[in-house]
């Protein structure tokens, strides 16, 4: 004997009730029927829990008699026939699960209409700004628990395609509790027709249906039922428990025939799964086995026509994951069929869990099937990790020791802060320049750091060679309270105030760029490249300085990096000794 759906017109008519049970509600409403489109689960809708619960109810929709067998309680059990499977709809899911959140944030019991009048825009602000709670989803932000939003315009809120609209609610609990507690209720009557006892039974084994949304949150679980045409093969599957090592796995089918084959890819090894309630057009399918750790998994079926089907149909699920969907796949390893394809790959998975090749390069990995440089490229070359191309060359750029420069790949090792400039890989002042107060500033000739740094000389005193004095010394030029020698002075060159850019020497009162990066080692200037110092005409002035005297000019030398040029090497080297005869000449003028 077939159930009974009661026939409706143009309009829509509404029936709901408390039934006898305290701990369920349960209502029905019917429309007219729409199509509507299958949703994929995505930001935790649905959860394990509410897939598992409609697999549940799908199974049972299957075969009912199977599913209501051993009940003494279902008066009108023999009603029920076999019935389409329901598929999942993101919107009713969102309703249902709004719907739980609400009641239990406003603790107003078990309900169908909302506990209080909702914000209109609480379909689209749930689940990203509002939590449900009253004071985000309630007009004025209470709840009074009566004269709230009626079930069916809470929905409406959600669900924007029209058809038949129903309601089961129930307590939170482990999945198969719940589910049995709405298929076994309580209802003696034969007939076969929807009821104040039987709703909760009725609304599942509805043909009528064919989308649903399942909500569980807080102390509530919720299913919204809508009419609809279905439209997938595989509409749900699910495994129990929800953490564990020994797993059921369990499937919804349909379609006009059976399945050529019905596999689990379980961590990359398929399994069959045989017919556990229905037909093999209409049916529910499961295997039993055993799992280690995190294990993905998904469901794949061979449907009549060769066609394989899989659900999901993106991505796994997981089992001890901590994430029910990942987007993430396993291989289609051992027992599973698959066909193996490499075109237009030449490297990379086979889509089967087996290669199309492998890249022989060492700097080469697979991007989208083909061999890539790890790395940068340069021409035909990969070069390895932390090399860059440089002049058609792979290069490893080398910065050790050095704050600034070259890094030898023509790359910076950095850039120096005004006032310092680059000399030797080294951010620092000019050759015979010191920072004072974050100037570069001679210490032979500035008044205000004379001979060391913020030392100052009186307002009358001028600094001559480091020393605080009336009166310059002879070939000394003063530049305001500065004696300076204009022949070798970078700020005074030529004349008082004529400065040089930085990294450059003043050289017999002109100035000349110095190459400090250069790429030789300054020890390597051979002797015959510099020039003549009889031609400077200060070589009788300096010869033969003491070995302490040497030790002096060569500690001066090293202020800066000589250039591998003859004259700028041979210009650093006359700076330092021109510094240490005027030293020589202040001192025995003291004496």
């Amino acid at each position: 004997m077939r159930h009974h759906i009661p026939s409706v017109g143009s309009s829509v008519r509404t029936v709901w009730a408390v039934a006898r049970s305290p701990w369920v509600l349960v209502v029905f409403l019917l429309a007219p029927k729409v199509a509507w489109s299958y949703g994929e689960a995505a930001d935790g809708f649905p959860s394990w829990y509410e897939r598992t619960l409609l697999v549940l109810s799908n199974e049972a929709r299957c075969d009912p008699q199977k599913a209501l067998d051993g009940c003494t309680v279902c008066g009108e059990a023999a009603c029920y026939e076999p019935v389409k499977p329901m598929q999942w709809n993101r919107e009713l899911n969102l309703a249902a699960r709004f719907h739980a959140a609400n009641l239990s944030r406003s603790s107003c019991g078990m309900m169908h209409d909302s506990p209080c009048r909702l914000l209109s825009e609480v379909g689209s602000s749930y689940p990203d700004s509002c939590d449900g709670s009253p004071s985000c989803a309630c007009e004025g932000g209470s709840a009074s628990c009566s004269g709230g939003q009626r079930f069916s315009d809470r929905i409406r809120l959600f669900y924007t395609a029209s058809g038949y609209l129903a309601e089961n609610i129930a307590w939170l609990g482990e999945p198969a509790s719940v589910f049995r507690a709405w298929l076994w209720e309580n209802s003696a009557s034969p007939e076969c027709s929807w009821s104040m006892s039987n709703g909760h039974r009725f609304n599942i084994l509805n043909g009528a249906y064919g989308q649903i949304g399942i909500g569980g949150d807080g102390s509530y679980t919720v299913q919204d039922f809508s009419g609809a045409a279905l439209g997938q093969k595989l509409p749900a599957g699910t495994h129990t428990p929800e953490s564990g090592s020994n797993i059921l796995f369990r499937a919804n089918y349909y379609d006009n025939a059976g399945p050529q084959k019905a596999l689990v890819n379980v961590g990359g090894s398929c399994f069959e799964m045989s017919l556990s309630a229905g037909s093999e057009s209409n049916g529910t399918w499961s295997y039993n086995g055993n799992v280690s750790g995190c294990t993905r998994y998904y469901f794949v079926f061979t449907d009549a026509g060769g066609n394989d089907v899989s659900f999901p149909s993106t991505g796994s699920f997981g089992i001890n994951c901590g994430n029910d969907w990942a987007a993430e796949r396993p291989p289609a390893g051992s027992g599973c069929f698959c066909e193996p394809d490499c075109t237009g790959r030449v490297c990379g998975d086979d889509g089967c869990g087996g290669s199309c090749g492998s890249c022989s390069g060492a700097q080469q990995l697979c991007v989208d099937g083909a061999c890539a440089c790890a790395h940068d490229a340069c021409g035909s070359t990969c070069c390895a990790e932390g090399e860059r191309c440089a002049n058609g060359a792979c290069c490893m750029p080398d910065c050790a020791d050095r704050q600034c420069g070259d890094d030898g790949c023509g790359g910076s090792c950095g850039d120096c802060a005004s006032p310092l400039a680059c000399y030797a890989g080294a951010c620092t002042c000019a050759p015979g320049l010191e920072l004072c107060a974050e100037q570069c500033v001679e210490l032979q000739t500035n008044p205000l750091h004379c001979g060391q740094c913020d030392l100052p000389c009186a307002e009358e005193e001028v600094c001559s060679a480091g020393l605080c004095a009336v009166d310059c010394g002879d070939g000394l030029l003063r530049c305001e309270r500065a004696c300076v020698d204009a022949a070798n002075d970078p700020q005074n060159c030529g004349g008082c105030g004529s400065s040089c850019e930085a990294g450059a020497l003043c050289v017999e009162g002109k100035c000349v760029q110095e190459s400090v990066e250069s790429s030789e080692d300054p020890e390597r200037v051979e002797p015959s490249d510099a020039p003549d110092a009889e031609e400077d005409g200060v070589l009788e002035e300096l010869q033969a300085p003491s070995s302490d005297e040497q030790a002096e000019v060569m500690c001066s030398c090293r202020l800066g990096r000589p250039s591998s040029a003859p004259w700028a090497s041979f210009a650093l080297l006359l700076f330092g000794l021109v510094a240490f005869v005027r030293a020589r000449a202040a001192s025995a003028r003291q004496r």
